[in-house]
């Protein structure tokens, strides 16, 4: 009987020891989701580079989450505390990985704002200031030796509920587009 007590009385010291999920300290100031969603500080999505091959992603992001797998495609659909998710893809050129698209989907409008803030504070502080376009916010990046272009928006008014974008692309396969005002390629009609 003792031993029973005694075995009941250090159950929770060991049952909680090495379940509970790491959070990088880097990313556990900026509060959640941003540390459930990113998972550590390396790369541009969970240790992800540009131009990394789809058998590299699939190594360092697993399979657990995957729901759609092509040669040039993958899709991942996972879950947040508090009824909310996200999903994630990548899509690849012969080159490697081009373009990353994260939607994280939380409860509504208010949830939404709070967990774009907290996503720009975390780029912010470690990319530098965004340059604005719109409800855009945009960060030029380094991703190896390539230059990535990576947004974050709010897209909350477009759905009826909360959700943020979070999108990286490879600038030397970006298409033209209203971006490239911000930098001053954009043709002007006179």
């Amino acid at each position: 009987m003792r031993h029973s007590i005694f075995f009941l009385f250090l159950l929770p010291f060991f049952s909680c020891s090495d379940d509970a999920p790491k959070v990088d300290a880097k990313l556990a100031p900026f509060g959640y989701p941003v540390a459930e969603v990113l998972e550590h500080d390396t790369g541009l999505f969970r240790g992800v580079q540009l131009g990394m091959k789809p058998e590299e992603v699939l190594k360092l992001i697993g399979k657990s989450n995957l729901t759609e797998q092509q040669a040039d495609y993958l899709f991942y659909e996972d879950s947040l505390p508090g009824k909310a998710g996200f999903t994630y893809e990548f899509s690849f050129a012969p080159e490697g990985l081009f373009e990353l698209h994260v939607d994280i989907y939380g409860r509504d409008s208010t949830n939404a704002q709070s967990m774009t803030k907290r996503f720009e504070n975390y780029y912010t502080k470690k990319y530098g200031e965004p340059d604005y376009f719109n409800d855009l916010l945009i960060w030029y990046v380094k991703s190896g030796s390539r230059t990535a272009q990576l947004e974050l928006s709010d897209q909350t008014d477009e759905y009826a509920y909360g959700k943020i974008a979070i999108s990286v692309y490879d600038k030397a396969f970006a298409q033209p587009s209203f971006h490239d005002s911000l930098t001053g390629d954009s043709l002007q009609l006179q």
